[in-house]
């Protein structure tokens, strides 16, 4: 049937080293998050202290107490992700790299 095969996107010249980078930051951000968030039970309190006073609410009306740093972490993974992916693909754009299809 015509026009039903795939195509896939290459890159006309190589990324630069910026973009891998951010690339590899982006992967590894988002590998930490899943596992912080996967096993926020076993290490988080659950009841506020003097070190550990930002609050993280999760579903099931669960709440958990963490030092502010590894809460603000938390509550901005999402836009550290993002924004790295972005800020890879725009350093690609900005040193002329250009993507073309193929089959």
């Amino acid at each position: 049937m015509p026009g039903s095969g795939r195509h896939r996107w290459t890159p006309d010249r190589p990324l630069p080293v910026l973009s891998y980078i951010l690339l590899i930051l982006g992967i590894v951000d988002f590998w930490v998050d899943w596992v912080m968030l996967a096993t926020i039970g076993r290490w988080a309190q659950q009841v506020p202290s003097a070190n550990h006073w930002y609050q993280f609410h999760m579903r099931g009306s669960r709440t958990y107490y963490l030092t502010p740093a590894t809460g603000w972490y938390l509550d901005n993974d999402m836009w550290i992700f993002f924004s790295a992916l972005a800020l890879s693909f725009v350093i690609s754009l900005l040193c002329g790299v250009r993507w073309k299809r193929v089959r």
